[in-house]
């Protein structure tokens, strides 16, 4: 995982995870492996997110 958001952030991709089971994102948040990788409870909540964020992206270019 640690590869994989390395590889995503050089090319400006996002990394984010959903539907981790409970003992598995405990883990995460006990290491703080990866702390700037947004952990998501479901799809729709990492939508709700990413589509926030896209938005704001969107009005810091005028184009929203």
């Amino acid at each position: 995982l640690l590869r994989v958001r390395k590889a995503a952030q050089k090319t400006g991709a996002s990394f984010v995870m959903t539907n981790l089971q409970p003992q598995i994102a405990k883990v995460f948040e006990i290491a703080n492996a990866l702390p700037e990788v947004p952990i998501f409870s479901s799809i729709a909540e990492a939508d709700r997110y990413l589509d926030a964020m896209q938005r704001k992206e969107l009005e810091k270019q005028g184009r929203a």
